[in-house]
């Protein structure tokens, strides 16, 4: 116990100013689309419905800082934690424990941040313009499943960097080439889903938003439970191979 406690103060003394960019980003996200809302009083229509720009652009800096941070850190702090004396079990425990103490401040903020959009949003918009259900819907989900899927996308993103660490940089190229193909084809899906939906960018969001509906309610926590327990163990069982590399 005190080997692991020794473990999660140097990782805390070590990552903490990750987590501060983190919540710094989540702010000026936040922050960034509040003026964006000032800008546009002026020329919305009457039927228009009010978009969470704040919760979305602090979710998705939040998302942003979360996986790059775990991608890069991943093997600095596992070559550390080994060099101090830690076992990989050790580690492996350990790193869980601070980043779900990091992202329990991620979610703490991110409700914040909600709560003063929610009070904010009359003064920034024109009396005529609404919340809408999209925009209850993103607040609703944020505050009841934002604190599992924050950890969820870690568990993710430690996965990554596990990979890039184990497999070396050509781990690293194909991230990219996914990260970048999520970017640019992501938007493309959403609006032909909407406005093509008979193309082939429309026939694909159709698939994945019938893949989103199968798999909601209980299918689809029994589904993420045990996906979350294969990549922790494809996690655990690579790390327990990882040579130290300095």
């Amino acid at each position: 116990m005190t080997i692991m406690l020794e473990a999660v103060k140097r990782q805390l003394k070590s990552t903490y100013d990750h987590a501060i960019l983190s919540y710094v980003m989540s702010i000026l996200g936040f922050l960034a689309a509040m003026v964006m809302w000032l800008v546009l009083r002026g020329v919305l229509r009457k039927e228009a419905q009010y978009v969470p720009l704040g919760t979305i652009m602090a979710l998705g800096l939040c998302g942003l800082c979360i996986l790059f941070s775990q991608i890069f850190q991943t093997k600095l702090l596992f070559a550390l934690e080994i060099s101090m004396g830690s076992t990989r079990r050790i580690f492996f425990l350990s790193y869980l424990l601070v980043q779900a103490l990091y992202n329990a401040g991620n979610y703490i903020l991110l409700v914040l941040l909600i709560l003063l959009e929610k009070k904010t949003r009359p003064f920034l918009v024109a009396h005529n313009v609404a919340a809408g259900k999209k925009a209850e819907l993103i607040w609703s989900w944020t505050i009841r499943y934002g604190f599992p899927a924050l950890l969820v996308f870690t568990i993710v993103s430690i996965l990554f960097g596990t990979l890039w660490m184990y497999f070396g940089k050509v781990v690293g190229v194909i991230l990219w080439i996914l990260w970048m193909a999520f970017c640019l084809g992501g938007p493309n899906i959403a609006d032909a889903l909407t406005d093509a939906p008979n193309s082939i960018l429309g026939k694909v969001g159709l698939g994945i938003a019938g893949m989103i509906s199968f798999f909601s309610g209980a299918i689809g926590m029994i589904v993420g439970i045990v996906f979350v327990i294969a990549v922790l163990v494809i996690i655990y069982c690579m790390m327990q191979r990882q040579a130290v590399q300095f």
